[in-house]
């Protein structure tokens, strides 16, 4: 686990200070609620019990980190949260390419990681990504996205 929080944290400039408590957290994750079956399985509300971190009495959401970790561990069932890719999704909104009702709440991603994925499923069928790749999955579209 440190081996995995340190590379993913150094390779994507997560910001995480305190790698310790972050192993510490997942390393009882896993131990505690299964989190590595549940990844494998796509669960998406892992996301939120990685991301959630208690440092020293003050809980902090490290939400790009915790979809790193599990779209590192199964990338065809999670796409990766961070702010290049939000902010896309968020001028696309501003711009009308979105559903009206399609909710955009970084608040409400934090809880609900499956709310996340879905306005990630909608930018794909949108986009005619599928028509350029087929079948494309997160890994594919997180690098189309960062491109």
């Amino acid at each position: 686990v440190l081996l995995k929080v340190t590379m993913l944290n150094s390779f994507y400039s997560t910001g995480i200070m305190d790698v310790k408590t972050v192993v510490q957290h997942i390393y009882d994750l896993a131990n505690n609620k299964g989190i590595d079956a549940r990844i494998k399985s796509g669960d998406p509300t892992v996301v939120a019990e990685i991301a959630n971190v208690n440092h020293g009495g003050k809980v902090i959401c490290h939400l790009s980190f915790a979809s790193k970790y599990c779209s590192f561990h199964n990338p065809l069932a999670y796409p990766i949260y961070d702010s290049i890719v939000w902010n896309v999704f968020t001028t696309l909104k501003k711009r009308g390419f979105f559903a009206v009702n399609t909710a955009f709440s970084v608040d409400g991603i934090k809880r609900d990681f499956s709310k996340y994925i879905a306005i990630y499923d909608e930018f794909i069928q949108l986009s005619g990504i599928g028509g350029i790749v087929p079948m494309p999955n997160y890994k594919e579209v997180d690098r189309y996205l960062w491109g």
